[in-house]
């Protein structure tokens, strides 16, 4: 009978670190794993990026979902130079840059690839699409403001009438 060791039956595990800068502008990840066979591709769940910053030998791709007007859709890196891909309990640093700041933060599920063919799920800090009314507080603030404006000019205007 042959003997198989738990580590050989587990899945890899990937640990990605990292978050947004304070201006909210920059995702950072750094990527570590402890399977046999190096990492050759990424895929990060995103919102509202324009550029990727990869490590040497690596390509990040920015695709887009079809008819979103938020720009979300995910951002790809690929491994262009196999002697480049990520070794066990080696790490690679990737950037994602953002339109604009403050956009929400969340977490997401980050598709990892090694080059066995062989993949698995790992979680990461990620922008998220913000919900409409997160994104429109600030209108819907100001127009109750002045919406409330209105209805006490009105109940003065009203009041001097009357007197």
């Amino acid at each position: 009978m042959l003997a198989i060791s738990q580590s050989a039956l587990a899945a890899p595990k990937v640990t990605i670190e990292g978050d947004v800068d304070l201006a909210g502008r920059v995702y950072t990840w750094v990527v570590t794993h402890d399977h046999d066979s190096p990492i050759v591709y990424l895929q990060f769940p995103q919102d509202k990026a324009n550029g990727l910053t990869a490590p040497a030998g690596w390509e990040g791709d920015l695709v887009r979902e079809k008819d979103n007007q938020h720009q979300s859709g995910f951002a790809n890196f690929t491994c262009v130079n196999q002697l480049r891909a990520i070794a066990a309990k080696q790490s690679a640093t990737f950037k994602l840059n953002l339109i604009w700041s403050g956009a929400a933060r969340g977490v997401g599920d980050v598709v990892v690839r090694f080059a066995d063919g062989t993949q698995t799920i790992a979680s990461a800090p990620i922008p998220i699409t913000e919900p409409a009314s997160d994104r429109n507080i600030s209108l819907i603030g100001l127009g109750s403001f002045f919406t409330i404006f209105l209805c006490v000019q009105a109940i003065r205007k009203r009041k001097r009438r009357a007197a």
